[in-house]
Order: structure tokens, then C-alpha cells, then sequence
């Protein structure tokens, strides 16, 4: 009588089921965001009501044209990004502060008045304008924007928004790149020829999705003989977001919770400057989501000031795996050209060397996340680099000590430069 007892598939007959091993490693896939940094920051533009996505090559169309260190400290985030996009990372997901005191507006085309264009607080209730539209990138210096009739439809409305550029005289121009360009009905129900939707609100929204939102006077929806815009177009400057108020702890919590909820994937975390509320909850953040942080210590701090500021946290020690504290005591050149030579964080670098590292990967599509960014695989980039406080070994063991990575300047037996010293977390 055979002897049969081992079968992939028992069904009803008798024995022992076995379920071969399959190796499946070599599909694995790399995590979403892992080559991706976040942080919170002050800017001149971008959106202030949810945390957005941000490109190297389009840094300063999604951000604002970056602003000197040396006029406000806040401005050290465009650098650590720069950074970041410049090592490595392939992408940023940013979180806008505001203040209590930003204020947003509507951007008003109106049936008549002097002022076919302007902004207010809410659309009024009454039948001055037609069309009002919220532009989601909350840009600082304004935008302008053009209106007019459709070349192809009589009754429907083109609109044209551009980046503001004036001439040499300060006056408003429409030479300014187009951000939005989209036309319609400002009929809610008017359907084109396909069956969808011809309300200008709805073709906005499948081109830019949530990036504008738009209504219609229900009390004024019409084009009118009368309107500027009916037989002309008609183009204007406009500003329709302003915040010159002071940051308080808790815009800081507001900017870094929106961290926590957002679709948008990430893997490393970024906190630096001199606000004590912006790094703590960075820190609650990146235990939370399961995220590593990067912590860029003021430079110019002594390795003893150092240790007291962070005393300043408390933490315990499994929650300490996710952080990575930095302390740069160098002054460099700002790679943007902007603020000169000064000091500035080099976490950016760093992250962005760890995007780096875990875009290559193996056969079995695995990177070396294992492998710390530290030493001389790993030099600081940079021109006039500069160090200003030189560590002796007792301040160096009381820095790793305190888990302290010091990017100061070493030798080896091949090379020379900047470097992060130590690889602790």
C-alpha cells in the first residue's frame, strides 16, 4: 500500500496538509514617502489650511521667493530645504504657520463700480459683483488676474490669474506667469456638450482640484451688457491674503498637528530654529506617527549650552530612538545666494542624504536604512565653510553623552572635510 501522507492539498482525503515557503522578497516595494521629508514653516505663499506637497524645481512657485536669515531667523527653512532637495530628497510635505491675525480674502469680479476687481473679508449680499473666487495658494504679494467674455461662448466667462509682476514704475502688468486659466458658465446647471458640468466652479476644480473655490451671485449670475468685462478684458492687481501678526505656541501646535492628520506620506521629520513649542511637539509628532526627526541645535550655542537647552524636553529613552539631534557649529554660504555667510541648520543634508541612500536599492528592492549617515561616506556640501566652535574630547564625550551628532570638521587616513562625527539617536 502506497504511503502517502504529505500533500499540498488534503481536501477530504486523510494526511497532512503542507503549504511550501515562497519567497516573496524580491517584490517588495519601497514605502511610500521614503524618500520625502516634512516640516513646518513661515512663508510669503502656499497654502495655509492643510499641509501641501512641495518640488525642488518649484520651491519658489509653491513657497515665495526666499528672504534673507540675517532679516528674520524663520527664514533658515527655505535653506534646510534647499538642502534637502539638493542632496536627495525627491519631495517636501510643508505645513504653513499663521497667525491669529492672518486674514484671507475673496477675490471680487464685479458688475460695476470703479474697481471691477478686489477683495473682501465674504461676498457681500447684494447684487455689485458676479463671480468670487477663494485662491487656496495664499500668496503674500497678491495676484493679478484677468476677466473677460468666452471667445467661444458669449455667455460664458474666461479667467486668467497671474503671477503679480510690475514695471519699473511700481504699475501692474500681465506679464506675470499664468497659475489658473479656466473658463465657464456661471450657470450652476448648464451642462456642456458631453453631459458634464459648464459651471466655471466645476471646470476650476477638474483642472486645479481644491486649489480654488468659486461661486456665483445667485443673485447676480449673469453677464451684463453693462459689465467692463463684456466687451474687453479686464485686468488687475490684487492682494487677498495678508499676516503680519506674531506666532504664539500654539499657531505652532496648530501647523505641526495638521502634520498628523494629512494623506500626504512622509518619511523624515525636520525641526530647527530657536522656538522650544515648534520642536517639542515635533517631537510628540514623531513618536505618534512613527516618524524620524531631525533636530538641528542652534550653532551657536557651546557644547555646555547645548546640553542645558535640551534639558528643555523630557522624553524617555524608547521615545528618544526617533529623534536625531544635530548641532552644526559651522558658517557657511547660503547656496540661494540670499542671506551670505552665515550659520544654518545642516539636517536638511542629512535628510536629504538619507533620501538618497534609500532610493538605491537591492535585488530584493530593499535600501540600506541601516546604514547611518555620519562619516566620511557622507561629507557636508557647501563653500566657505567655516567652523566657529572647535569641541575638545571632554566636550565631545559629554555631546554623545547627551546623543549629540556635532558636524564639525575631521581627518581620516583618504580624505579630509565636514562631517557628522557620530551616529547617535
Amino acid at each position: 500500500m502506497q504511503n502517502i501522507y504529505q500533500r499540498r492539498l488534503v481536501g477530504q482525503q486523510s494526511g497532512v496538509q503542507v503549504n511550501m515557503p515562497m519567497d516573496k522578497t524580491d517584490r517588495l516595494l519601497p514605502e511610500s514617502g521614503d524618500q520625502t521629508v516634512a516640516t513646518v514653516g513661515w512663508f510669503n505663499r502656499g497654502r495655509v489650511d492643510r499641509p501641501f506637497s512641495v518640488v525642488g524645481e518649484k520651491l519658489a512657485r509653491l513657497l515665495g521667493i526666499p528672504k534673507s536669515m540675517r532679516a528674520d531667523a524663520r527664514n533658515e527653512v527655505y535653506l534646510i530645504l534647499n538642502d534637502s532637495f539638493r542632496t536627495g530628497a525627491a519631495g517636501a510635505v510643508v505645513s504653513r504657520l499663521k497667525s491669529d491675525e492672518a486674514v484671507h480674502k475673496w477675490v471680487l469680479i464685479k458688475h460695476d463700480g470703479a474697481d471691477v476687481i478686489a477683495s473682501e473679508l465674504t461676498p457681500p449680499e447684494d447684487t455689485t459683483w458676479l463671480l468670487a473666487i477663494k485662491v487656496m495658494d495664499a500668496i503674500n504679494a497678491g495676484i493679478y488676474i484677468q476677466v473677460s467674455r468666452s471667445t467661444e461662448n458669449e455667455e460664458h466667462l474666461a479667467v486668467v490669474i497671474r503671477e503679480r509682476v510690475k514695471d519699473s514704475e511700481g504699475k501692474d502688468t500681465a506679464q506675470g506667469e499664468v497659475l489658473y486659466e479656466f473658463e465657464g458658465s456661471t450657470d450652476i446647471e448648464e451642462l456642456d456638450e458631453n453631459g458634464n458640468s459648464a459651471f466655471i466652479g466645476d471646470v476650476a476644480e477638474f483642472f486645479y482640484g481644491d486649489w480654488l473655490e468659486i461661486e456665483v451671485n445667485p443673485a447676480a449670475s449673469k453677464i451684463l451688457i453693462s459689465d467692463a468685462f463684456a466687451t474687453k478684458k479686464v485686468g488687475a492687481g490684487v492682494e487677498f491674503y495678508e499676516d503680519s501678526g506674531s506666532l504664539s505656541p500654539q499657531n505652532y501646535t496648530k501647523a505641526v498637528n495638521a502634520l498628523k492628520v494629512t494623506n500626504v506620506k512622509y518619511r523624515y521629520l525636520l525641526s530647527f530654529g530657536g522656538n522650544l513649542t515648534f520642536h517639542s511637539e515635533m517631537m510628540a509628532l514623531a513618536q505618534e506617527v512613527n516618524r524620524k526627526l531631525f533636530v538641528e541645535i542652534p550653532g551657536n550655542l557651546s557644547p555646555e549650552a547645548v546640553v542645558a537647552w535640551l534639558k528643555n524636553f523630557n522624553y524617555d529613552a524608547q521615545g528618544g530612538m526617533y529623534f536625531d539631534f544635530n548641532w552644526s557649529p559651522i558658517k557657511r554660504d547660503d547656496p540661494m545666494g540670499i542671506s551670505g555667510n552665515v550659520v544654518f541648520g545642516t539636517i536638511g543634508q542629512k535628510a536629504g542624504k538619507a533620501c538618497a541612500r534609500n532610493a538605491v536599492t537591492n535585488n530584493f528592492g530593499l535600501a540600506k536604512l541601516n546604514q547611518p549617515i555620519a562619516g566620511k561616506d557622507f561629507y557636508l556640501s557647501g563653500t566657505r565653510i567655516k567652523q566657529i566652535y572647535f569641541p575638545d574630547d571632554m566636550e565631545l564625550a559629554e555631546l554623545a553623552k547627551a546623543r549629540v551628532n556635532p558636524a564639525v570638521y575631521s581627518e581620516y587616513h583618504d580624505g579630509s572635510g565636514y562631517v557628522w562625527a557620530d551616529s547617535f539617536s
